[in-house]
């Protein structure tokens, strides 16, 4: 509701070589300006006045709304958007992000005044500001400092995102009627360490990097179980976030449970090959000699460095090296530990074609409804 009208903000910023970018998530908002440097005055300028008086078209709100109430009925029936919110279900119980998402009602109890109140206090809050430009960081600094008043400058890292860690693996299904199955297997493994980073690749490529790894050869192109398999290691974003080995798969109805049971089975025992380990190996190499951090990508990169904890210094150089000498025994001793892990099996598919009394085996089974995944 506090988008500028054309006439009020676009046509401005057009002029000005300039595009405004917002976007805003569970940890933060985003406020993001590209255009001339020779603008950037008027266009800072401008941006402010969208957010501290921005000129809304009589209906908008309501428009809005109608919009809103649509997408949540479309949520449901979207198989796609089901499967994620049974994956953040599983995950993070309560606080899954779908379930803290606006009911219906919520929705249409919001009021104009409320949400230009939050507009404005975006700039009340911490922030990090990037500049890449011709300007020098002290005159940047002072320029920022003249029209956005924001009172206070820093890091605000907010909550730490965990994922539950129950003591037996178990089994969560909802019900949709279709063809296919969608499976998703997880398991904790501690918080984020930047020093396990070049372990996380190495694993995350040999097991589910490519059509040469481990889920898409044993699970597909050798058994034929499933249209598409892959997994590997996702790394926390923020210093005290949880990690996980993860898989994921869609497979015929038919044959979840074998593929269920036969990706659990490679999480903890992976086949070890000289051969896959060496394409997993080259190709992480590859991409520390082909991806340079490019100039406007140097205040993003930084900066999300601070986020894992690395305050001083760039650690790429250590872990090319790292990823040079790596060995297949580096591997196997990694893969080791979740040898006995618990595992969380999520699945979305037809109960009337899935056997749910053969996912016994692979650990509890709860039947998760889909109003259980959405607060509306």
């Amino acid at each position: 509701a506090t988008a500028p009208t054309l006439e009020a903000g676009g046509c401005k910023l057009y002029a000005l070589g300039t595009s405004l970018n917002l976007g805003a998530d569970e940890r933060w908002v985003y406020v993001g300006l590209s255009g001339l440097d020779a603008n950037l005055d008027a266009s800072l300028r401008l941006m402010m006045e969208l957010f501290t008086a921005p000129n809304v078209e009589p209906g908008t709100l309501d428009k809005m709304k109608v919009v809103a109430l649509g997408a949540h009925q479309d949520d449901k029936k979207n198989p796609g958007v089901v499967f994620w919110a049974l994956n953040e279900f599983a995950q993070r119980g309560t606080g899954s992000q779908l379930l803290h998402r606006l009911s219906d009602a919520e929705t249409r109890a919001l009021a104009q005044d409320r949400l230009l109140s939050s507009a404005r206090r975006v700039w009340e809050y911490p922030a990090d500001v990037r500049y890449v430009g011709g300007r020098s960081h002290e005159d940047f600094a002072r320029l920022f400092a003249s029209i956005v008043p924001a009172p206070t400058r820093g890091r605000e890292t907010g909550k730490r995102i965990g994922v539950l860690r129950p003591a037996r693996s178990r089994v969560l299904f909802t019900h949709r009627d279709m063809v296919q199955s969608q499976i998703f297997m997880y398991t904790p493994d501690g918080v984020l360490d930047p020093a396990a980073q070049v372990d996380c690749d190495m694993y995350s490529a040999y097991m589910g990097g490519s059509m040469s790894a481990v889920y898409f050869q044993e699970i597909r192109e050798a058994r034929s179980l499933a249209y598409a398999a892959g997994g590997g290691y996702e790394q926390g974003h923020w210093a005290g976030d949880d990690n996980k080995v993860t898989a994921g798969l869609g497979c015929q109805a038919d044959k979840t449970v074998e593929s269920a049971t036969l990706a659990a089975a490679l999480l903890r025992e992976p086949p070890l090959s000289a051969k896959r380990f060496a394409a997993a190996k080259q190709s992480v190499v590859e991409g520390y000699r082909t991806n340079p951090i490019h100039f406007r990508g140097v205040p993003d990169t930084v900066l999300r460095w601070e986020e894992e904890g690395i305050l001083h210094g760039d650690p790429r150089p250590a872990r090319f090296a790292r990823a040079q000498a790596y060995t297949l025994k580096d591997l196997e001793r990694f893969a080791t530990r979740f040898k006995e892990s618990s595992l969380t099996f999520t699945i979305l598919g037809n109960k009337s074609r899935v056997p749910l009394d053969q996912l016994k085996a692979l650990g509890t089974v709860e039947e998760v409804p889909l109003d259980s995944l959405f607060p509306y």
